[in-house]
């Protein structure tokens, strides 16, 4: 059986935390809260903009528009998320931070 949210206290658990790949596998598994939510609080403005991105991406290749209204909060105080050219300024940023 597999257990994701074992794999994510894992991540988080790591000293240091894995942040970055915490963040990657809720997307990965559309858990758009719970990346949002690891984001925040470790209050690193480049971890929530990049969930912002690909949930902007998401949206994007579905053809929906945004209906949480958490999400809506944190769109309307980050707006450089919007611009697709974001999402590779930040993960080369985060990943250069990781090796």
């Amino acid at each position: 059986m597999r257990y994701p949210s074992e794999a994510i206290s894992i991540l988080l658990q790591a000293n240091p935390p894995l942040l970055y790949r915490a963040i990657k596998f809720n997307i990965r598994l559309f858990y758009w809260n719970d990346a949002l939510e690891i984001a925040t609080k470790s209050s690193r403005n480049e971890l929530i903009e990049l969930v912002l991105c690909y949930k902007k991406q998401f949206l994007d290749r579905v053809g929906c528009k945004e209906s949480n209204t958490k999400f809506k909060e944190y769109f309307q105080k980050y707006p450089e998320t919007l611009k697709n050219e974001r999402v590779k300024q930040l993960k080369e940023k985060l990943r250069n931070e990781i090796e």
